[in-house]
């Protein structure tokens, strides 16, 4: 009976991790970047297509004439593009945001990830209608 060696020439190295970087600028009021990306990723999951890319995003959120407007910047290996969101709060914003980043890494992404937190339903009905403004 014999043994296979395994032989390398040197150290392993880990592929670094694909990033999702997120620049905020916005009111105070609002949640911000980190917070953005946390719901960015939750809604990802395990998304294979997000694993493989790098990816950042520049979200500047206003206020104007009573609701909130977010622009987003993305740009990736694949492209970027830009959006311009509408929402009556900071969160609908931040939601309608996480969905539309999320989307534009991956399209064929499953909302169905397992999360902590359930939006209440006026917010994801905010979201949806943010998502189809362009």
């Amino acid at each position: 009976m014999g043994f296979a060696a395994l032989a390398r020439s040197g150290p392993l190295e880990a592929e670094p991790a694909p990033a999702l970087e997120i620049g905020w600028q916005g009111p105070e009021e609002c949640a911000g970047g980190e917070a953005l990306r946390a719901k960015v990723l939750r809604l990802l999951g395990g998304s294979a297509r997000a694993a493989g890319q790098d990816t950042r995003v520049f979200v500047r959120v206003r206020r104007e004439r009573g609701h909130y407007v977010a622009v987003l910047e993305t740009s990736s290996m694949s492209g970027g593009g830009k959006k311009r969101l509408e929402g009556e709060s900071c969160d609908a914003i931040t939601l309608a945001s996480a969905v539309v980043i999320a989307l534009a890494i991956d399209p064929d992404a499953s909302f169905t990830a397992s999360t902590t937190e359930d939006p209440p339903e006026p917010l994801l009905a905010s979201a949806a209608h943010a998502a189809r403004l362009q």
